[in-house]
């Protein structure tokens, strides 16, 4: 995912950085879509590799901008508050200096491993082990269920703070 300079977002217009951060939430909660329905799909895959492994279930993290996480940008505004008076605005910096992008949000595919062992007994299965047990995947379909609607959920709020930028920049050029 690309980050978008400060020079960049002034250019485009503030309001544009609310649309491409929506965008970028999107298209984190379509990986999100796709790592489900994969879990979904291979719930009953029992060896992946040949070697009898089950398919591991598939999460997406979500993650902002690795160069400012939220406690730094925290710290430095609660130093700039420091160097007021209290009730003062603290000073704005001025454009162009330091280093400003518009923190896009991604989402970082990994593999969980199988927390409990989904072991049923089943000799007649081809990827039974010798004792005649088969490892299934640790899939809860409700669990991906319920990650499904989260997921849309949040796709759908997206799709809404993009049509509110698109109805502001809308209603800007009537004036």
């Amino acid at each position: 995912m690309k980050n978008i300079s400060h020079m960049e977002s002034l250019f485009r217009g503030n309001i544009y950085r609310s649309i491409d951060i929506a965008a970028s939430g999107m298209t984190a909660q379509r990986k999100r879509l796709d790592a489900i329905s994969s879990n979904i799909a291979n719930m009953s895959v029992t060896n992946v590799d040949g070697n009898g492994n089950p398919y591991l279930r598939k999460q997406v993290v979500m993650k902002s901008d690795p160069e400012k996480p939220f406690p730094l940008a925290l710290n430095n505004a609660m130093q700039k508050m420091k160097h007021t008076r209290h009730g003062h605005i603290s000073e704005v910096e001025p454009l162009g200096k330091g280093k400003k992008i518009t923190p896009l949000v991604e989402g970082e595919e990994i593999d969980i491993p199988n927390m409990k062992n989904n072991v049923v007994y089943d000799p007649s299965h081809p990827d039974a082990n010798a004792e005649g047990y088969v490892t299934y995947p640790d899939i809860n379909i409700v669990e991906e269920m319920v990650d499904m609607m989260v997921a849309n959920r949040a796709f759908d709020a997206n799709i809404t703070v993009i049509n509110s930028a698109k109805q502001m920049i809308s209603r800007s050029l009537e004036i």
